[in-house]
C-alpha cells in the first residue's frame, strides 16, 4: 500500500535512509521531522507491506540562500527514494515517482531532483519520468547533506508533457 507518509512515520524512514545520510539516526529524525511539520513544503510518501514501511520518498520546495550558477534553483525537488534492500527491483522506485509527480502537477510547472554524478540507476529512472540533465557541479546551502557535487535535472510539468501513464 502506498499512503502519504505522516509523521508517525518519520522513525521507520530515518532507519531505512541512515546508511545513505551522514550523521547519527537522531539527527536524520530530527531532519525529517523538521521538513515534514510544514506540509506547503514537503511532503512524503511511504510504501507499507505488512504493516512494515519498505520503502519512501519525498517532495520539498526548497529555497537556496545563494542562487547562482553553482547552486540550485529555488522549486519543487523530488528528493530521495528510499527502498528496503531486500524490496528493490519490485517497481517501488517508478511508483513512488509517479505519485510524486501527479502531486507535484498541481502545484508547479517545473520539478528538480539532483543525484551523484554516478548514480546511474537514478538517472536512468528519472530518464523514464523525462528529466533532464540541466548541469553538473551542483552544490546546495540549504541542505544538511553534505555528499560532494551533485548533478541537476529537471522536467517540465505542462500539459503538453505530463507524468507518463
Amino acid at each position: 500500500m502506498m499512503r502519504l507518509a505522516s509523521l508517525a512515520d518519520v522513525p521507520g524512514m530515518a532507519a531505512l535512509a541512515a546508511d545513505h545520510f551522514p550523521g547519527t539516526l537522531e539527527e536524520l529524525v530530527g531532519l525529517l521531522t523538521e521538513s515534514m511539520t510544514d506540509a506547503e513544503t514537503c511532503v512524503g510518501v511511504v510504501v507499507v507491506e505488512a504493516d512494515e514501511l519498505t520503502a519512501w520518498g519525498m517532495v520539498r520546495h526548497l529555497t537556496p540562500k545563494v542562487v547562482d550558477e553553482e547552486h540550485a534553483p529555488p522549486g519543487w525537488y523530488l528528493l530521495g527514494v528510499i527502498v528496503r534492500s531486500d524490496r528493490r527491483r519490485r517497481g517501488h522506485g517508478d511508483a513512488l515517482t509517479r505519485v510524486r509527480l501527479d502531486w507535484l502537477s498541481s502545484r508547479t510547472d517545473r520539478v528538480y531532483y539532483f543525484t551523484a554524478a554516478d548514480n546511474e540507476a537514478s538517472q536512468r529512472l528519472h530518464a523514464a519520468f523525462g528529466f533532464h540533465r540541466v548541469r553538473g557541479g551542483l552544490t546546495h546551502r540549504t541542505l544538511a547533506f553534505d555528499g560532494g557535487p551533485m548533478t541537476l535535472f529537471e522536467r517540465s510539468l505542462s500539459s503538453a508533457s505530463g507524468p507518463p501513464g
